[in-house]
């Protein structure tokens, strides 16, 4: 079983053959590999509101058109600024500066279309001034915290008109160079007086003519153990450094007793270096040339069934020094030594140097477990490896172990469960399934889940409680739990059974969905009728040019799924100009679909739903479709819409009046296209593939 243990602050398990049973206090760990010991400064990246994600309807006219002039590159406040001036069909606009080749930025955009979106979306979403649009001419500042001299770059402009649809305009430019032809240089400088035993304050800075450098701070020490050489430090900076630009500063996170070399790299803006150059700096002294030790304290009164306090107090002496903690049974199975235990820890080389204190949790009860420490002074000479045993306290007895499971508030799709071991228990597995999970996973009798649950070893000791989530309408779970005395007697395995609610009936599931909006606040209320079990619901802003059934897709097993009660929203006041909606997709006692329902509105009312229609009275055929796909309705047509994938308008007729109509789709590329067929105060959204 593997055990995970949490010292102080966190405890993380050690790494290497003995990676499931040691245990050690939390230090900021340095894996032993090359990647992990190249110390370089955090880059902030640009974060996105998820209030300002939303489909937006695309401009067909063309008709505004934007202006970006005066572009100008600020490396010292880290920003860009520029002129945008819009033509009079622009009612508002949103910008930003980005890199069209940054893997982030391009990562942004995919993520969008995955969901139908455009990079236009995307943009809008990350602009700088995504909250709040401009107007009319004006000269914005934008970020440039991670624009680079001479790259290329983008500003973009997503404009809207009165009716809030939308076009991108994209305008390129170049960062200017900095440096010049001279000799480039950096300035490494490390304060004396910053130097403690676990940081110091770095600068580095460099010279009018450098156009760009490369840097790398690495351990003397780390750099000889991993055979790195002066070829090693420029195939890094060709092939896997970033370029930096400006000045860097800010504390390096070092360790005591330890030298430390900064490489660097600089070139001018014809590209020529003067070589590699190295800066050295020593981190400060702890510990003495006499005799280490460590000081190991358990207090007696600390020690419970799974947890005990340890503290580590090294002497003056003590450069530094290393602990683990490892189970006696594990010891043993090992055949481990001494010798075995100390070659782990100088090999993981997990050096601690202060005062370490903290609670070790998650252990098992009755256990002993080896709390191993070796210290070293500065010369190197090591101390004798010190153990200090401590045993978990002992839970059960030699009695006849029992367990008690209880099973109440059982519903459709949940159940409080509980698991209570008696006093004679030492440890219990348990395990909740259904026949044919059971049967699917080979087990057959009660030996057999036995023999699974010793076989998995997943020991728990003390009372379980909580709610079982996600289960399956009318199904029987059985609850298996076996408990073992301290002499391994088990206890009765035969599960504790409970069968979930059947609700519904078998007719056609249906939920009436009422929506009312005063004062541009919206109260949403559900009505299911007796043939629905559940239904799954899902609350919408920001659905401009989503078809209905577009959404259905996804609301249809992916969203909040409502059994028994009916849902009641009052909503916040609703933003002008925003479209909002709620989609319900309900389900009988068979899980068989009954009809969705979808009402939209804004902040001035209800708009057209799919409420009362019935799906099957409106054909769109043939689907698919290659030259020309008929559409009837049962009453007067008074408008066609078809959207592609992305949202964008590919069609439109609004003067149909007739029962009938018919679309030629010839010219179109193949794909997928949601077809919204308006009769009336009502509409309805029919998914067209065009082969």
């Amino acid at each position: 079983m593997k055990k995970v243990l949490t010292l102080a602050l966190a405890l993380v398990m050690t790494f290497g053959a003995m990676a499931q049973k040691t245990y050690r206090l939390n230090g900021d760990k340095q894996d032993a590999k090359k990647t992990e010991r190249v110390r370089t400064l955090n880059v902030a990246k640009k974060s996105i509101d998820k209030d300002n994600i939303k489909k937006l309807t695309l401009n067909q006219a063309k008709a505004m058109s934007v202006q970006v002039t005066d572009v100008a590159v600020d490396f010292a406040n880290l920003e860009v600024t520029a002129t945008i001036t819009p033509n009079s069909d622009v009612a508002s606009y949103v910008y930003m500066a980005a890199d069209p080749n940054n893997q982030e930025f391009a990562q942004y955009v995919q993520l969008f279309q995955m969901f139908g979106m455009t990079e236009t979306d995307a943009v809008a979403a990350l602009a700088d001034n995504a909250e709040t649009p401009a107007t009319g001419t004006q000269t914005v500042t934008m970020d440039a915290s991670w624009v680079s001299p001479g790259e290329p770059y983008n500003i973009y402009v997503v404009a809207f008109d009165a009716n809030q649809t939308a076009q991108m305009f994209t305008v390129p430019f170049t960062a200017p160079a900095i440096g010049d032809h001279g000799d480039a240089a950096v300035t490494v400088n490390v304060p004396a007086d910053s130097i403690t035993t676990t940081s110091v304050y770095l600068t580095m800075t460099p010279n009018a003519s450098t156009s760009y450098y490369y840097y790398l701070i690495y351990e003397d020490s780390d750099f000889a153990a991993d055979n790195w050489n002066n070829d090693s430090v420029m195939n890094y900076f060709t092939t896997q450094a970033p370029k930096n630009y400006f000045e860097l500063a800010g504390n390096l996170t070092v360790s005591p007793n330890e030298h430390y070399t900064v490489y660097t790299l600089a070139y001018n803006i014809d590209s020529v270096t003067d070589g590699l150059q190295t800066y050295s700096f020593a981190t400060q002294t702890v510990g003495g040339h006499g005799t280490p030790a460590v000081t190991v304290e358990i207090p007696a009164d600390s020690v419970t069934a799974t947890s005990f306090y340890v503290s580590f107090a090294p002497n003056s002496e003590v450069a530094h020094y290393y602990y683990t903690i490892i189970d006696s049974a594990t010891v043993a199975s090992m055949s481990w030594t001494a010798d075995s235990v100390m070659s782990y820890m100088l090999q993981n080389d997990e050096k601690a140097y202060d005062t370490l204190a903290g609670n070790v949790t998650k252990l098992a009860p009755g256990t002993i477990y080896n709390v191993y420490t070796l210290a070293a002074n500065l010369d190197g000479a090591y101390s004798d490896l010190v153990m200090l045993p401590v045993r978990t306290t002992v839970i059960g007895g030699h009695g006849t172990p029992a367990i008690t499971v209880t099973v109440e508030n059982v519903t459709a799709a949940s159940a409080d469960l509980t698991i209570t071991p008696n006093s004679e228990v030492a440890y219990y597995y348990y395990l909740i399934a259904t026949d044919a999970q059971l049967q699917a996973g080979g087990m057959t009798t009660d030996a057999d889940v036995q023999a699974y649950l010793e076989n998995e070893n997943a020991k728990e000791y003390f009372e379980l409680s909580g709610t079982l989530n996600g289960l399956t309408m009318g199904t029987t779970y059985k609850v298996y739990a076996i408990g073992y005395n301290l002499d391994g007697t088990a206890s009765s395995i035969a599960p504790t059974t409970f069968t979930t609610q059947s609700l519904g009936g078998s007719g056609l599931a249906e939920v009436a969905v009422n929506v009312e909006v005063v004062d541009g606040a919206a109260t949403i209320n559900t009505t299911m009728n007796d043939q629905t079990a559940y239904y799954y619901y899902a609350y919408f802003a920001g659905i401009n040019g989503y078809g209905d059934e577009e959404i259905f897709e996804m609301v249809d097993g992916n969203a909040q799924r409502q059994f028994f009660e009916n849902i009641n929203i009052d909503d916040d006041p609703l933003e002008e100009g925003e479209e909002y909606g709620i989609f319900v997709v309900p389900y009988n006692g068979n899980n068989e679909q009954g009809t969705p329902v979808a009402v939209r509105f804004t902040s001035e009312g209800v708009m057209a739903s799919l409420v009362d229609v019935d799906m099957a009275s409106i054909s769109v055929y043939p689907n698919p479709a290659k030259n020309v796909v008929s559409i009837s309705a049962p009453s007067a047509i008074d408008r066609i819409e078809m959207m592609n994938v992305l949202g964008q308008k590919v069609y439109e007729n609004a003067t149909i009046g007739s029962e009938n109509t018919t679309i030629n789709v010839s010219d179109l590329d193949n794909g997928t296209y949601f077809v919204r067929i308006f009769c009336g105060n009502k509409m309805m959204t029919k998914k067209l593939i065009v082969k």
